[in-house]
């Protein structure tokens, strides 16, 4: 038989059911489910852990950073006008 005819009965086009015809899904690698289930299952949750950790490292001034940022800011300010 030639590799036209495999899986064909009396050229009327039907493939029979027990056909060893590949076709997109027998051809599809396993790898390819498991990147699926990463992207939509566990990637939105460790970007959510990354921003939580990212927020709760952050780190906070000082009273006299921040008097000393609120100077720089005015005198920033004055020197526009």
């Amino acid at each position: 038989m030639s590799a036209g005819t495999i899986g064909r009965t009396c050229g009327s086009g039907y493939d029979a059911p027990n056909a060893e015809v590949p076709t997109a899904q027998t051809l599809e690698h396993p790898m390819a489910d498991y990147l699926w289930f990463f992207t939509v299952a566990i990637a939105p949750f460790l970007v959510f852990a990354i921003v939580i950790y990212a927020l709760l490292r952050r780190r906070r001034l000082t009273r006299e950073e921040q008097t000393v940022r609120a100077e720089k800011t005015k005198e920033l300010f004055e020197e526009e006008r």
